[in-house]
């Protein structure tokens, strides 16, 4: 069920790639593609891959490491995640020269006393911001390319994000500022950035499964029991919040972190999490084969979703039912 799941996915987000490997219908935005090396990778969808993967050499990749649009640099809000992404999706293709050089580019803007990661690297340090989500994918992408200094430096600066928390029943805050002081002051309309408050009718769950995951590979590549135990940790909250964490548009990364749990330690509590918040995604597949989201749900037909939400739903969710079926299908 998982796996036809997520190649109906995949074959939706393939009916519109181009002989360049663009995606029609996305402009050139590099945003579209920060997903698709590794979820067509893990497809097995090889050639296409490398047709995209081309395309973004041509297109956006810069020699410093940095993927960003033309004639800019690191100036997109949250340009790290994307080049995270990117960095860990063209290891698992082969890009060798693009996957090294971008984690380079990631341990060369980390923060050298706290191990956090900014989100755009040419924001003020007085003005930076290092999220949780930001750099749990950097540690994804540091632990594939061997540089498990950095990565190690990176679960640091998540560590002390997870043992700062005032109100953890209730919150969980995303954010510090560049001294690594955790952030519970923000103004409204950007809440859902900074936090996530349990019972909120907008939440991004993802970044509680992205943590998961992430402790989990810094455990399992270096032994270190203490990462194992904050995963344990980010999982239990997690758990705290249902059914609207594993439940919400923003919740599949849990199906990630609950999967890479279950790799780590074959507890079933894990396996069958992922389960649950996977059966309620396959129902919630499109007729075309991609997901609706939005931040609540926003958007009821295909036709009304942007198109690069679309391509980023299919690839996404795709690639945590790629790794859910290494274990139950």
């Amino acid at each position: 069920m998982y796996l036809q799941s997520a190649h109906r996915g995949v074959d939706w987000a393939l009916s519109l790639l181009d002989e360049r490997g663009a995606f029609r219908g996305t402009g050139c935005e590099v945003d579209c593609y920060r997903k698709a090396p590794r979820t067509l990778a893990l497809s097995g969808r090889v050639v296409e891959a490398q047709r995209v993967a081309d395309y973004l050499r041509r297109t956006f990749a810069s020699p410093t490491g940095d993927f960003n649009q033309p004639g800019e640099s690191g100036s997109r809000h949250d340009n790290t995640y994307r080049n995270a992404w990117l960095c860990w999706g063209m290891h698992d293709l082969g890009a060798y020269d693009l996957a090294v050089a971008t984690a380079r580019h990631l341990a060369r803007i980390q923060n050298p006393e706290t191990g956090g990661m900014p989100m755009s690297p040419e924001t003020p340090d007085s003005d930076q911001i290092v999220s949780w989500g930001t750099t749990s994918l950097c540690i994804a992408a540091l632990v594939a390319n061997g540089r498990l200094y950095d990565a190690t430096c990176a679960g640091r600066a998540m560590s002390a994000i997870l043992d700062a928390q005032p109100e953890p029943d209730s919150a969980f805050y995303l954010c510090t500022d560049w001294s690594g002081a955790l952030i519970t002051d923000f103004a409204p309309e950007v809440a859902p950035l900074r936090e996530i408050r349990f019972g909120a009718e907008i939440n991004h769950y993802w970044s509680l499964g992205a943590g998961m995951a992430a402790l989990v590979m810094l455990h399992l590549a270096t032994g270190d029991e203490q990462w194992l135990t904050a995963a344990r940790k980010v999982f239990d909250l997690a758990a705290h919040g249902r059914p609207d964490t594993f439940h919400a548009t923003s919740s599949p990364k849990i199906i990630w972190g609950c999967t890479q749990l279950y790799a780590a330690t074959r507890e079933d509590v894990y396996l069958q999490a992922a389960i649950e918040i996977a059966d309620d995604f396959v129902e919630r597949q499109t007729p075309e084969g991609t997901w609706l989201g939005g931040a609540a749900g926003s958007y009821a037909s295909l036709d009304e979703q942007p198109v690069p939400m679309s391509l980023d739903l299919a690839f996404d969710r795709s690639q945590w039912m790629l790794g859910l079926a290494r274990f139950v299908d």
